[in-house]
């Protein structure tokens, strides 16, 4: 039996609670959304280059990226996030920087992934049936965007950071100004051709991580939480890679399928076709990103709950997953079905690709709902320490039924584009109904009382060894 006082009792004005909860997520959204503005108006420009082969061979890029853990280091920072919502909700405020410190650790392991695959990248692109001109020009663009790569890495791990510590508008107000600029740059820059692109990205990107890093150091908003250690690094690093790791396998695992379904259209050697795929998808990606931000809202806003021991605060987030994502989903169904032309005619004019974006718009349109719900329900089920779950709903839907669905209905029933968007439409319906069925499961007092005892334990552990290295350090110099 668990005592009621065990919990908070703290009052909670429902109204003024989901406001709290719209305003966060707008503003994590604005910056998540501005991030993804950024590849878009890189692809606008680049498709005033004139070429399809081109566009296509971004779209393989970003595949390359995927498949190099690029998102999967993204899903490290939201495991990050999950670990230190709870506690700062709980005011164990050393173990924020601790886990902090292990966070860039591993982002600078992983980047070596990215650097050694770029440049194979049209190597290996060939071998997965891509043609040998379009890989040569997405080796040629991969190469020039090793550095937004890690420049992408470190601002979201410090907008992570700060999102922990309920300070949103910093990290949007940055994204909102260097993106303001970013089109002056990409039109400045647009003579040296799509290096010139990628460059104009390297210094929005550049700009973005002083910036913040200035906020960070001058403001200093959490000065027992701003520090360096490589004691804390490697104390407990095997427990860290351990939980964040299920945090992140889904994320990667979303993004590899983004990817395999463009390899995928990629064997249809269409070109006309691979760039109508990739200009819905980002488009898609846009949209999906204003998820994303209340994806990334719920999971540091239950996270917090859970560190403050409140189950009402838990229900009332998980409540507004499902109605945010029900209602926005069903505004987007009717964008797709009626309104999606009039925004692929700024990416390209030619009437075949126009016409293949509208025909998938419509597919789209039947399942946005469930995609959308679904990503929204993934930040409850990973704020609240529900990885393991989480991991195993995206792995079966994703790799046991849709990504053989894709190919099946794209390749061995000749349906090509349609059928690998349609197999994706099944994928996240299924995937929509595996979290449905988790989040009703959960017994929340049960559940809160485990992750707050864990985190509990984590805190005891490693600020108690980091002081004790510490008073260690100190007799060796007195000594000397």
């Amino acid at each position: 039996m668990l005592f009621p006082k065990y919990f908070s009792d703290e009052p909670v004005q429902e109204r003024q609670f989901y406001m709290g909860i719209l305003t966060s997520s707008a503003q994590i959204t604005m910056c998540t959304l501005v991030m993804e503005v950024i590849w878009n108006i890189n692809l606008i420009f680049i498709g005033m280059l004139g070429k399809a082969e081109i566009i296509a061979a971004v779209g393989l890029s970003d595949m390359v990226i995927y498949f190099s853990g690029g998102l999967f280091v993204m899903g490290l920072n939201e495991g990050f996030t999950s670990l230190a919502g709870r506690a700062f909700g709980a005011g164990h405020l050393k173990l924020i920087g601790i886990y902090l410190n292990k966070a860039l650790f591993l982002i600078l392991c992983f980047y070596i992934v990215p650097l050694v695959v770029a440049f194979y990248s049209d190597k290996i692109l060939i071998l997965l049936w891509q043609k040998e001109e379009v890989a040569i020009i997405a080796r040629e663009y991969l190469l020039c965007l090793l550095p937004v790569i890690l420049f992408e890495y470190i601002f979201d791990l410090l907008r992570s950071y700060l999102n922990v510590m309920e300070i949103y508008h910093v990290h949007s107000t940055i994204n909102l100004i260097t993106t303001s600029i970013h089109p002056f740059l990409c039109w400045y820059l647009l003579p040296y051709g799509f290096k010139g692109i990628a460059l104009a990205s390297t210094i929005t990107q550049g700009a973005n991580n002083i910036l913040i890093l200035s906020y960070i150091i001058i403001v200093n908003p959490c000065p027992e939480s701003w520090f360096f250690s490589f004691k804390s690094i490697f104390k407990g690093l095997k427990k860290y890679i351990l939980y964040v790791s299920p945090i992140a396998f889904p994320i990667c695992f979303d993004a590899l399928f983004y990817g395999i379904k463009t390899m995928i259209v990629g064997t249809f050697q269409n070109s006309r076709m691979l760039a109508a795929h990739v200009i819905v998808t980002n488009i898609f990606e846009i949209f999906y990103c204003i998820f994303l931000g209340v994806n990334l809202s719920l999971n540091t806003l239950s996270s917090n709950a859970i560190g403050e021991r409140h189950i009402k605060k838990c229900r009332l987030l998980t409540k507004f997953s499902f109605f945010f994502g029900i209602i926005t989903g069903i505004l987007f169904m009717i964008f797709f079905m009626y309104f999606s032309k009039s925004i692929y005619q700024l990416y390209t004019q030619d009437s075949e690709v126009l016409q293949t974006m509208v025909d998938i718009s419509k597919v789209i349109a039947v399942f946005v709902i469930f995609d959308y719900t679904q990503s929204c329900q993934q930040g409850i089920i990973k704020g609240v320490g529900l990885v393991d779950y989480g991991f195993y709903s995206v792995l079966f839907s994703y790799w046991v039924v849709g990504m053989p669905l894709c190919a099946y209905l794209g390749i061995y029933k000749d349906m090509q584009l349609l059928g690998v968007w349609l197999g994706y439409g099944i994928t996240v319906i299924i995937l929509f109904l595996l979290n449905t069925f988790i989040i009703w499961r959960i017994e929340w007092p049960s559940l809160i009382k485990e992750k707050y005892e864990e985190m509990q334990e984590d805190n005891r552990l490693m600020i108690l060894e980091e002081e004790e290295f510490y008073k260690e350090f100190e007799l060796h110099n007195e000594h000397i």
